[in-house]
């Protein structure tokens, strides 16, 4: 179980995160919904260690985070532009897990192999479609062994036919045990999926509910029909 409570970040005396409290069990799919600047982005930042917070704790099963446990998949999916496809995955390995070359070359080509980059692994960024790169930068994130992924805007760059692959993937990740935290604004993916919907508002998650259930939740149904933030 991956717990966040209390989570709290400031940029001065802006309070970016108030107190954001949610769960993920193993394998659960959770949504992060809310206008620009509601603090998605940074929440996701302060999850992976990119930057600090000011209270409250992340725990795996009871204990304090090992940020290793918790992998990246940014929007723009901020790859290697000067490395090769399985470089993109080797060097990480090589510099922050301290793996040997075999060991990172094993663990990489597995990767490619199981995201369909096999014919790829040698080719640079520049020469890969916009579902590839996505799935090249799941692989570089799955590499450290995360038990949770965390995707920024994950179909926000992507055409139809791409964003239908990266949903199927998602589910994938979830049926293999991954829990897959997403931020995004695409509405549309909630259909697709099982997964539970938390709603964020100037810094807090203000409500929450499975996707199967969101008919019981106005300030989602509100955020969903595009309407002004719900009032009470």
């Amino acid at each position: 179980m991956f717990h966040c409570h209390n989570l709290c970040k400031k940029y001065g005396s802006k309070a970016i995160l108030k107190s954001v409290n949610f769960s993920m069990k193993k394998g659960e799919i959770a949504v992060l919904l809310g206008h620009s600047g509601v603090g998605k982005s940074t929440l996701l930042r302060v999850l992976n260690n990119l930057e600090s917070y000011d209270e409250g704790d992340i725990t795996i099963n009871g204990t304090p985070v090992d940020f290793n446990d918790i992998g990246m998949v940014f929007q723009g999916y901020h790859l290697f532009d000067h490395l090769s496809a399985v470089q993109n995955i080797t060097v990480p390995l090589k510099v922050s897990a301290m793996k040997s070359d075999e060991e990172a070359k094993q663990i990489a080509f597995d990767l490619l192999y199981r995201f369909d980059l096999t014919e790829y692994a040698k080719s640079f960024p520049a020469e890969l479609s916009g579902g590839q790169k996505q799935r090249l930068a799941i692989s570089r994130a799955m590499a450290m062994g995360p038990s949770v992924l965390c995707m920024d805007e994950p179909t926000s760059a992507l055409d139809p036919r791409s964003t239908i692959q990266a949903i199927e993937q998602i589910k994938k990740l979830s049926h293999q045990g991954y829990s897959v935290l997403i931020t995004t604004h695409d509405i549309a993916m909630i259909q697709y999926m099982d997964c539970t919907v938390h709603l964020m508002e100037d810094g807090q998650i203000v409500e929450s509910a499975t996707s199967k259930n969101l008919e019981n939740s106005p300030r989602i149904q509100s955020y969903l029909l595009g309407e002004t933030p719900y009032e009470d």
